[in-house]
């Protein structure tokens, strides 16, 4: 009877490192879950928004291109990234990596960034056929959609 508790003890640690192995791993399991190459596209912005034309590409390699999106740099409103909005809008290169939180994608250039955010899917999962950037300052959010 000892050795069984003593194996299930031993156990234990074993079944640890897999379970952190397996949340740390979940992180990769979304980059892969975007499917590379990826474009989203404004959706239904009303004319004279801001992000009327807007354009998202991501590529492998973390590397992306952009197309007439609201500039600014990323901040944080109650604890998840944002936008702080310049008011201007940004073309050209830029870069890309997963945030602490799978459902966020931050995507940086050169002098601001800004994240874009999974759509919630099914049963809590994540769904990138949809995505968002919050604004830091409203609540108003530029909604793109999967082309």
């Amino acid at each position: 009877m000892r050795r069984r508790y003593v194996a299930m003890i031993i156990g234990l640690p074993v079944f640890a490192v897999a379970l952190i192995g397996f949340i740390a791993s979940s992180k990769k399991i979304d980059e892969e879950t975007i499917g590379l190459p990826a474009t989203w596209t404004a959706t239904v912005p009303s004319h004279g928004e801001l992000w009327e034309n807007a354009e998202i590409n991501l590529n492998e390699g973390g590397k992306a291109s952009l197309t007439a999106v609201p500039a600014g740099e990323i901040a944080k409103r109650d604890g998840r990234p944002c936008l702080k909005q310049s008011g201007k809008l940004y073309s050209g290169e830029a870069e890309w990596a997963m945030a602490d939180e799978s459902s966020v994608i931050l995507i940086k250039y050169p002098g601001g960034g800004f994240p874009l955010v999974a759509d919630g899917g099914k049963f809590g999962s994540v769904d990138w056929f949809d995505a968002v950037t919050p604004f830091c300052d409203s609540s108003v959010t530029a909604t793109y959609g999967r082309r």
